[in-house]
């Protein structure tokens, strides 16, 4: 058996022991309160296949792009290096 002292000690011990969960809980719900509060302004699944299906068509874009310009200067710079090579 527990004394008296003891006993008061288990109960004061428990009792702030419910008052840091209680302590705890209250901030993880304003945590909680917070990032609801956020939520709205977030894309959707919906939205997010939206852009990477439009970054997708400017990288495809971009790099066909660059084969048809470093194609071109290539086929210049043939023909420019190839008529100043016969002329000397």
């Amino acid at each position: 058996m527990h004394s008296a002292e003891t006993e008061l000690a288990l109960i004061r011990a428990t009792m702030a022991t419910k008052q840091d969960i209680a302590e705890l809980r209250g901030a993880m719900n304003a945590r909680f309160a917070s990032i609801e509060a956020q939520l709205p302004h977030f894309a959707t699944k919906a939205e997010l296949k939206d852009e990477i299906d439009k970054l997708r068509t400017w990288m495809i874009g971009v790099a066909i792009g660059l084969f048809f310009s470093q194609a071109g200067m290539s086929i210049t710079l043939f023909f420019l290096l190839k008529e100043a090579i016969r002329g000397h």
